[in-house]
This record gives C-alpha cells, structure tokens and sequence, in this order.
C-alpha cells in the first residue's frame, strides 16, 4: 500500500515566519475611531533577524488597507498616527512583516493573520463568563405586547435585556439572536434611545457617575456610556444631558455610527415592507 506524504508549497524566498509569541497586537475599541492598541503592543523579533531590516504592520479587510512603518528592527516604534479609522468598527486583519533592505519588495520574515473583531452589542453568551450588553430573552408580557426593554437592578454588570413576548411573537427573539438585519432595523434605534434616556436617568439620580473610567468591574451604565463614547467621541460627562436640544442631536449621532455599522437598515427596512 503507498504511503501518503503530505505535499506542500516550496518556499524558494527563504522567508521566514514570526510565530505569535513574537509579538502581540490589540485594538481599543473603546475611542472613536478605534485605534491600536499601544499600550497592549508588543514586538520582540527573533534573535537571528537582522537589526537593519523593516518592519510593517498591515491591517486590512476586503478592500480597505493601511500600513504602519516601525522603522528598523534594533530601533523600532510604532508612529504617531495609529488610526484604524478606515475600518471603522470591523473586523479587522493585521500581519507583521519584515522586510531586508538589501533586497527591497522580498520579506525576509511574516506572521500569520491576526484577526481582531469588535464587540458586539448583542452577543449570546458562549459561556458563564462572557460579558455583553444587550441580551435577547424570552420574556411572558401582556398580551398584543411584543417587547420591552427591561433595565438591571442595582450595582452590576447585568446587561440590558430585549424581553421579546414568549407566547405570542417567539419568533422575532429567533430572529434578533440570529441575526437577521431587518428586525434589527426596525427595533435596534428605538432600542438605543430608551437606553440613552435611562442613563440620564440614572445620572441625575447619582445612580452613577458618567465620568468615571471604564474597567473590568464597571457596572452597566458606565458600559453603555463608554460604548456611546466610542461611537461618537463624547459620553454624557461631555453634554449638558438636561438640554432637550443637545441630548436629541446626541441620540441623533449614536444612531447613525449603528447605522454606519449595520450596513444600511434603512434600505432592510424598506426591502422588508416590499421597496427595492
């Protein structure tokens, strides 16, 4: 019986691959637009990598593309411009390459792709330890009442919850866990309007204090508000909340970077009522 051999490419460049301990690359997610990671970055080529080479990040998705110049291997800093505004808050690509100056366009070494996703507003939990902020249930409401926003009690790090009617609209909950982007369409905007409105709420009733720093232990109001800052570059410390006028246009904004994330509800919503 012939033996099977495992066939591969032939690597007639003499690259060679930077494993990921050589390095470690993260997004903060939390500015608007996010940006690397700096304080989480971290490049520690192998020894036998010349100091006079290049490296290069590369971030990509589809057709969207930036690079980031380190300078030389034996004195390398990331630049002073760090931006993803690019992408936007999606997922994004990143590749470390190194390049030798003595033969330019030829790597001389490359990482693997590193894929790094923002997260999600509404998200299943996949274990007890997960963290999210929006969470889909099951909920037994009145009767003809097909959902409702229902708020954590207390000091904690509960999410919110869409409490979709169990009897009578099950449907639209298997349907916004899913997700399909109509129901999202239609709700998601009113959604975030109740919550914005909850958090000023909360705010002039010392519930919590929006100019807090957001940590591992910060409670659901400040993650709301930290996730509106990103979207929009200001959170309700930076407003005067109880002016009618400036808190619209504040809701106005956070709406549309969900829209700008969401592809295009509008165009859903149309398409789900029978338009083009």
């Amino acid at each position: 019986m012939p033996r099977l051999r495992k066939i591969g490419r032939v690597n007639q460049t003499g690259r060679r691959k930077l494993l990921q301990r050589d390095f470690h690359i993260g997004v903060d997610w939390s500015v608007s637009p996010p940006k690397i990671d700096q304080s989480a970055f971290r490049f520690n080529p192998p020894d036998k990598v010349s100091a006079d080479n290049r490296v290069i990040i590369e971030a990509y998705r589809k057709d969207k593309y930036v690079q980031f110049d380190l300078g030389n291997v034996g004195s390398w800093s990331l630049p002073s411009d760090i931006s993803l505004e690019k992408f936007g808050r999606d997922t994004i690509h990143f590749e470390v390459r190194i390049i030798d100056p003595g033969n330019p366009g030829i790597l001389s070494w490359k990482s693997a792709r590193i894929t790094k996703t923002p997260p999600k507003l509404i998200e299943r939990p996949s274990s007890k330890d997960s963290r999210f902020l929006l969470d889909v249930v099951y909920s037994k409401l009145a009767k003809g009442v097909p959902m409702n926003v229902g708020f954590p009690e207390g000091e904690t790090q509960d999410p919110v919850k869409l409490e979709i009617n169990l009897e009578e609209c099950s449907i639209l909950a298997d349907a916004l866990i899913e997700p399909n982007p109509q129901p999202h369409a239609m709700l998601i905007p009113t959604v975030l309007h109740i919550i914005v409105q909850r958090l000023v709420i909360d705010a002039n009733a010392k519930t919590f204090e929006p100019e807090q720093e957001i940590h591992s232990a910060s409670q659901w109001q400040n993650m709301w508000n930290g996730l509106f800052k990103s979207w929009t570059g200001k959170g309700l410390e930076d407003l005067d909340y109880d002016d009618a006028s400036e808190l619209s246009e504040y809701i106005e904004k956070i709406i549309a970077y969900w829209a700008t994330l969401s592809g295009n509800p509008a165009k859903s919503v149309s398409r789900l009522l029978g338009g083009d």
